[in-house]
């Protein structure tokens, strides 16, 4: 999961694109690739990205698929 904390800009995921600004969350499912850029009248694109992660960690449900 993702939060736009900044800027404004473009995101892609997997085959689909839109446009986020400020407050904006988007999903990032783990199989897709992703890319962000931000407008080109803007200096950046700050994301702020959090997850289940630490919690499976903590009661050792964490899997994860390395090629």
């Amino acid at each position: 999961v993702f939060q736009v904390f900044d800027g404004q800009g473009t995101v892609t995921v997997g085959e689909r694109q839109w446009q986020v600004r400020r407050g904006d969350m988007f999903v990032v499912p783990s199989w897709q690739l992703f890319s962000a850029q931000c407008d080109a009248d803007q200096a950046q694109l700050d994301l702020f990205r959090f997850a289940d992660t630490p919690i499976f960690e903590a009661v050792h449900a964490y899997r994860a698929d390395t090629p």
